[in-house]
């Protein structure tokens, strides 16, 4: 296993966050991992719940890390934030970047099943549940993640993912051509697998968000998981005049801190 090297590390709410860099053998290149521990952790008062944050294709670790603003509510439900910068060596707009996605994903996917949960229990230690999260086509990647490997996590949450998108004139424009994995929308994976066993899901969403209508269709999305919704599985909140940006992200992510904390103890 290849060591972390520390690069920064920054006291945070009374936890610690710190920034590492290690060589991911998965993906054949260093890649830096932030990772937030609460004070519980630093004191080594008990193991506390790993929760993997995967950002958006344009957003790297380092900026998740300064500018979400969840280390307060990290802290608050013993909740170490892993955050691995899985785009950061991407290039161009968001279609460019996601055709770089689709060639090296089943290279990112074993990064995240095996490597990467490998090295933060090896260095911190670690509760049995496990969570994950993410933002925009993170958020997507994290529910996909989750759904191929529904024995590791017990919750998923997202903001803003890009959901039921496959049908849109928008894909066959610009996405059509790349081979992104299949069930890769959450819209197609739930309309094909119904009988598939719960796994908590929580979304927001701003009603302003300019992706809306081409990346993101949510309504479409809840209109296919709606039995879902009033068994309560999964829960979809809309926010009036809030759009796509970092000021939405950290208005709305303490609900998933609760959300996850609230699943780990069930």
């Amino acid at each position: 296993m290849n060591p972390l090297e520390l690069l920064a590390a920054h006291t945070s709410f009374k936890g610690e966050q710190r920034l590492y860099r290690h060589h991911a053998d998965s993906l054949h290149r260093p890649l830096e991992v932030a990772v937030y521990l609460p004070v519980a952790s630093l004191l080594k008062e008990r193991p506390c719940t790993a929760l993997y944050y995967l950002p958006g294709l344009q957003t790297s670790a380092r900026l998740v890390a300064s500018q979400s603003d969840y280390q307060r509510y990290a802290n608050r439900y013993d909740t170490i934030l892993v955050i691995p910068d899985l785009f950061n060596i991407y290039q161009g707009d968001d279609i460019a970047r996601t055709a770089l996605y689709a060639r090296e994903q089943a290279a990112i996917t074993a990064y995240l099943q095996e490597e990467l949960p490998a090295v933060i229990d090896a260095h911190f230690a670690t509760s049995s549940g496990r969570g994950i999260m993410g933002y925009g086509f993170g958020g997507t990647l994290a529910i996909y993640h989750a759904h191929r490997h529904p024995d590791s996590y017990g919750s998923v949450s997202a903001l803003a993912p890009w959901l039921a998108f496959t049908n849109t004139p928008w894909y066959r424009e610009h996405l059509a051509h790349i081979s992104l994995p299949q069930y890769f929308d959450p819209n197609d994976w739930y309309a094909a697998h119904p009988d598939a066993p719960p796994l908590p899901l929580w979304i927001d969403q701003g009603t302003d968000d300019d992706h809306l209508g081409n990346k993101i269709n949510l309504a479409d999305f809840e209109a296919t998981v709606a039995e879902r919704i009033a068994s309560g599985e999964i829960w979809i909140n809309w926010h009036k005049r809030y759009d796509h940006s970092f000021y939405f992200v950290h208005s709305h992510i303490r609900e998933h801190f609760v959300f996850h904390s609230e699943q780990s103890e069930l």
